[in-house]
């Protein structure tokens, strides 16, 4: 009796342990790396920064979604990553967002760093800490905005 109890207490902690390391975002510290060494753009001194990763894309209608659901977010401390194979998106990002804002991956730097994901991504940062990520897509667009716009505030730094 003692030991089926035993079992079954380990297996929830086991269980619960799983579950909560889910919610981790595993690539942290290589964003950091990444925004330092390749962007040299130190977050710890940012009270908000927000990334996107705009993987290569197949489909011109959920770039597209994805594109018109970030042009609708503020700016002000923000990079978005893209490769250097879409020339017209390129063209587009910094007239919408501005030269600055644009991070134009023509090594193929993010795939080293392991952020080349089937998805694009958005990682929202408060002095070098973790609040916010999440795999952008239509159906997360409510939960991101209202993320995003609960986690930022107008008083950052410029970068």
């Amino acid at each position: 009796m003692i030991f089926t109890n035993l079992n079954k207490w380990i297996l929830f902690s086991l269980g619960f342990i799983f579950l909560s390391s889910c919610n981790k975002f595993e690539r942290q510290q290589e964003v950091i790396n990444f925004l330092h060494k390749e962007a040299n753009i130190d977050i710890n001194t940012l009270d908000n920064f927000i990334l996107f990763v705009l993987q290569d894309q197949i489909c011109g209608a959920c770039t597209n979604s994805v594109l018109n659901f970030i042009y609708s977010l503020e700016h002000k401390n923000s990079l978005v990553i893209v490769s250097d194979s879409n020339k017209e998106l390129i063209s587009q990002l910094i007239q919408e967002l501005g030269e600055k804002n644009i991070f134009i991956d023509n090594e193929n730097r993010i795939a080293r760093y392991g952020l080349r994901y089937a998805r694009d991504l958005i990682v929202i940062f408060n002095q070098g800490n973790l609040k916010y990520y999440s795999f952008m897509d239509e159906s997360k667009f409510d939960e991101i905005r209202k993320n995003f716009y609960t986690l930022v505030t107008s008083t950052t730094n410029n970068i």
